[in-house]
């Protein structure tokens, strides 16, 4: 269940090519009385032009989109309007591509095939200025942290590293 927290009035726009995933997030996201869905795009370059001409608050963007895939949807969004927050909802938990989302700006990072209810954990902290990780997608940032750490030893002291851990496990 998600956290009782007062969510501002956004206007929300979900980029996601699967029909089933898209009425999903539309049921679960109908209790959330804030949120005015604007609109659905089933491909990114559509995403990115419906972004840019409604400038919606929030958008939902999924990872394997036919088109232009979610990372450089949320790139591109990030670049002309960066005060949209992104919630990446997909199933992709490859490192690389985990990374690059949240390199390109992505506010939060939630993975399919869990609880529909993450989505609205995730808005809520996102509308405090938070970043939400799913727990696989924080254990992954770290692992990441680690390799950079053995890389470059003694860039950060090992309580930095350890403060680090600590604000990605939450």
């Amino acid at each position: 269940m998600a956290p009782k927290v007062r969510l501002p009035f956004w206007r929300l726009l979900i980029i996601e090519d699967n029909p089933l995933v898209q009425l999903g997030m539309k049921k679960v996201l109908a209790d959330c009385h804030n949120l005015t869905l604007i609109g659905v795009a089933d491909g990114g370059l559509l995403g990115i032009e419906m972004t840019l001409r409604e400038k919606p608050d929030l958008v939902i963007v999924n990872v394997g989109l036919p088109g232009a895939g979610g990372i450089e949807v949320t790139q591109k969004i990030k670049v002309i309007l960066p005060e949209t927050k992104i919630i990446i909802f997909t199933s992709h938990t490859n490192r690389e591509e985990v990374l690059a989302a949240l390199s390109g700006g992505a506010d939060a990072y939630c993975i399919k095939g869990r609880d529909l209810d993450v989505l609205t954990t995730a808005i809520a902290t996102v509308a405090q200025d938070s970043i939400y990780l799913d727990a696989k997608i924080a254990e992954i940032v770290i692992q990441s942290l680690d390799s950079l750490n053995r890389k470059y030893t003694g860039l950060i002291s090992e309580r930095e590293h350890e403060v680090l851990r600590i604000l990605v496990e939450g």
